[in-house]
């Protein structure tokens, strides 16, 4: 997957989301803006003080329909 973020540290919006077919393994990812108050330690990666925080899920399907996996 592209990184998110442009070179000026700004979020990228050309997210989709596709919930696959039966027994598809499905990974899904979590952004969240993290406003950094005190800048001493260098935590921003994003525009306007703020650190951007992943979180991802794996997961796989279940056999839905009459095939089973």
């Amino acid at each position: 997957m592209p990184p998110p973020l442009d070179a000026q540290g700004n979020l990228t919006n050309n997210f989709g989301y596709q919930p696959g077919g039966p027994c598809d393994i499905v990974l899904v990812r979590l952004y969240y803006r993290w406003p950094v108050y005190v800048s001493l330690l260098g935590l921003e990666n994003m525009a306007g003080g703020k650190r951007l925080l992943v979180a991802t899920s794996a997961f796989r399907n279940e056999p839905f329909g009459p095939s089973g996996c």
